[in-house]
C-alpha cells in the first residue's frame, strides 16, 4: 500500500496505478536474473522506446525507493547504451542555431550556440571521423544524456535534452558564458571558499544519488549568473554499482576515464588493473585538485611542465599537488586557510579509505562561510519550466504494453525476441 500513497499522481485511477506497481515489481525481480536482464538488453526499436520511456517515467516519480531507484537508472543506462534509444522526453525538435560555426571546440566535441524556447543554449557535439565509430559515439551520448537528465540540484548544470545537428545527436543545456577559471580571472575577489562549497554541495549531490562524476577538474566547473558554481560534463560519469557495471562489460579504460592530473594514484595501479574504477574515493581526490586549482589559479603538478607521463609517475611515487610558498596570493587574498590546506591534503592520501567522504568536506567550519549570493535562483525556475513543457508534450507509456514486453521475456527464446522487436 505504501507505493500507492506514493504516487500520488495515479491514486484517482486505481487501474492504471494497480498495472504500473505490478510493472515496476515484475522489473525489480528481472533486474536480479541475469538471463532475463541480457534479454531485456537485447530488445531494440519500438519495444525498446518503451521501455526507456517506462523506465524514464519511473524515475520521474516522487518518493521512489533509492535501491529502486538505482536500478531503473542502470537499466535505463544500459539498454539506452544498447539500442542507441533515449527516453522521447529528452528529445528536442526545435532549436535555432545561433552562427553556422562551433563557437569553441574541445579534446572531443564542437560546442555551438542556439535558441529554444527564447532561452539561450549550448549545443554539445561529440566529433565522430569514420563512419564506423558512429554507434560507439549514440551509445556514450545516450548514456550521457540518461545519467545527466536525473540530476536537477544548484550546483548541476541543468540538462534539457537531445537534439540532431545535421543529423548529428548533441546534448543540450543552458548557455553558460565562463568556466570557473575564467570566471575568476575576471573577477579576482570574489570568494573563493563560496565556489570551493558549491563543488563540494555539487560533489556530494552526484554521492547521494550513488553517482561517481569521474572527470572532475575547473575545466568541468561552469559559473552561472548568480555566480555558483556548477559541475557539468558527465561522459564519464558511472551508477556506483560494480557488480552491474562489471557484468555489462564496462572496460577499464571507460571506467577509468578522466584527466591524469585529477586522477587519484589507485587509478594507475597496474597490478589490478581489472579491479580499479573511478569511486567516491577518486572524486573526492579529484575535488581537492579542483580546489587547488581555485585557490592558486594554476594546473596541479604545474611545475612538472605538460608531459602527463611525468605527473603520472609523480603520483604514483607519492607525489601530489605542492603547498603554495608562505608568499603566494592563494593564503591572502585568495582566502586559502591552513586548515583547508590539511583537509585537501587528506582528500589526496594514498589510501582511498582513509580520504574523508565528500559529506565531510562539506561540513568543514572554513567552508562555512556567509553567502550573500541571491537566493532567487532564476536557473533552476528556467529548469524547471523547460523540463515541464517538455513532460507535457510526452505520452505517458501503455501499462499494458509494458506488461506484454515482460511477458516476453519470461517466456520467450532470444531469436523469437530479436525477431518481433
Amino acid at each position: 500500500m505504501e507505493l500507492y500513497r506514493r504516487y500520488h499522481v495515479l491514486r484517482k485511477d486505481f487501474p492504471k496505478a494497480h498495472a504500473m506497481i505490478v510493472a515496476i515489481a515484475r522489473l525489480g525481480d528481472l533486474f536480479k536474473d541475469m538471463s532475463q536482464y541480457r534479454r531485456l538488453l537485447k530488445l531494440r526499436n519500438r519495444k525498446a522506446q518503451q521501455l526507456l520511456d517506462f523506465f524514464q517515467f519511473t524515475l520521474d516519480m516522487p518518493g521512489l525507493y533509492p535501491e529502486l531507484r538505482r536500478n531503473f537508472l542502470i537499466a535505463t543506462q544500459r539498454l539506452s547504451s544498447c539500442s542507441g534509444l533515449y527516453p522521447t522526453c529528452y528529445d528536442l525538435k526545435t532549436i535555432e542555431l545561433m552562427g553556422g560555426h562551433p563557437v569553441t571546440s574541445g579534446g572531443f566535441a564542437d560546442i555551438y550556440k542556439g535558441r529554444c524556447n527564447s532561452e539561450i543554449v549550448c549545443l554539445k557535439v561529440i566529433r565522430v571521423y569514420q563512419t564506423s565509430h558512429f554507434q560507439l559515439f549514440l551509445k556514450r551520448i545516450s548514456s550521457e544524456a540518461i545519467l545527466w537528465g536525473q540530476l536537477q540540484h544548484p550546483n548541476i548544470l541543468p540538462f534539457y535534452g537531445v537534439y540532431y545537428l545535421n543529423a548529428r545527436p548533441c546534448l543540450v543545456s543552458p548557455w553558460l558564458d565562463q568556466d570557473i577559471l575564467s570566471f575568476l580571472n575576471d573577477n579576482p575577489n570574489v570568494n573563493r571558499r563560496l565556489l570551493v562549497s558549491d563543488v563540494a554541495s555539487g560533489v556530494a549531490f552526484l554521492h547521494s544519488r550513488e553517482i561517481v562524476h569521474g572527470d572532475l577538474k575547473a575545466a568541468n566547473i561552469l559559473v552561472n549568473e548568480l555566480q555558483r558554481a556548477t559541475i557539468t560534463d558527465f561522459g564519464l560519469s558511472a551508477v556506483c554499482d560494480p557488480s552491474i557495471l562489471h557484468w555489462a562489460s564496462h572496460s577499464t579504460a571507460a571506467s577509468k576515464g578522466g584527466s591524469v592530473r585529477w586522477q587519484a594514484p589507485e587509478l594507475f595501479d597496474d597490478v589490478s588493473d581489472e579491479l580499479v574504477h573511478n569511486s567516491k574515493a577518486s572524486d573526492v581526490y579529484a575535488f581537492s585538485c579542483v580546489a587547488y586549482e581555485i585557490f592558486t589559479e594554476k594546473l596541479p603538478f604545474f611545475e612538472l611542465g605538460k608531459l602527463e607521463a611525468t605527473v603520472l609517475h609523480h603520483v604514483k611515487t607519492g607525489g601530489r599537488p605542492s603547498c603554495p610558498t608562505d608568499l603566494s596570493p592563494a593564503w591572502l587574498p585568495l582566502r586559502l586557510t591552513r586548515s583547508l590546506w590539511t583537509l585537501m591534503q587528506s582528500c589526496w592520501h594514498t589510501n582511498p579509505e582513509k580520504r574523508p567522504s565528500i559529506d565531510t568536506v562539506v561540513d568543514h567550519t572554513d567552508l562555512k562561510v556567509p553567502d550573500t549570493r541571491s537566493v532567487n535562483d532564476a536557473d533552476s525556475l528556467l529548469f524547471s519550466n523547460f523540463r515541464h513543457f517538455m513532460a507535457s508534450r510526452s505520452i505517458p507509456p501503455s501499462f499494458r504494453a509494458i506488461q506484454e514486453i515482460l511477458i516476453d521475456l519470461e517466456h520467450l527464446k532470444d531469436e523469437i525476441l530479436v525477431e518481433e522487436n
